[in-house]
């Protein structure tokens, strides 16, 4: 079972060395990746040795796959305030882990209003609906800031 598993996960994602390919399967055949060492295992297997994490928020994701045994570089993208100084302030204790400017990615470079709430999971550039607010009482907007929005070619021409 394992490594029909293991060949599953190589299926569902394309990684090409030369760039960005990633290849996204059926929403049946997608795997969902939720425990560390099996995680660990999908780097070490497709021989990842750089990882962008978009949002970062505190850097929880790339804590974790630090605890997991990854060693290679990380870049860290976060647009707000309050997020990107913890997330540097985990980030600075590791050489191998750049945090890119406090931005997001987008489509397009722009600068954008984000709608920061309660629950920082929850803050968005999209406008906050009633629903969203009745299934989750902490994701009502408590404030908005500015964000500049920058392509992913961006971040990793300066990477």
């Amino acid at each position: 079972m394992f490594a029909r598993s293991r060949g599953l996960v190589i299926d569902a994602l394309r990684f090409c060395r030369d760039g960005f390919h990633f290849f996204f399967p059926p929403k049946w055949k997608r795997i969902y990746i939720n425990d560390a060492y099996h995680l660990d295992l999908l780097l070490r297997t497709l021989s990842i040795d750089h990882v962008i994490d978009v949002g970062a928020a505190a850097g929880q994701f790339a804590l974790s796959i630090r605890r997991s045994g990854y060693r290679h570089k990380i870049t860290s993208v976060e647009p707000l305030q309050s997020s990107w100084e913890k997330l540097c302030c985990h980030a600075n204790r590791d050489r191998h882990w750049h945090v890119f400017d406090r931005s997001a990615l987008g489509s397009s470079s722009d600068v954008m209003t984000i709608n920061r709430s309660a629950n920082n999971d929850s803050s968005s550039f999209l406008p906050v609906t009633f629903e969203s607010t009745a299934a989750a009482p902490g994701s009502a907007q408590i404030s908005q800031e500015l964000a500049q929005v920058f392509t992913l070619d961006h971040v990793y021409n300066d990477i």
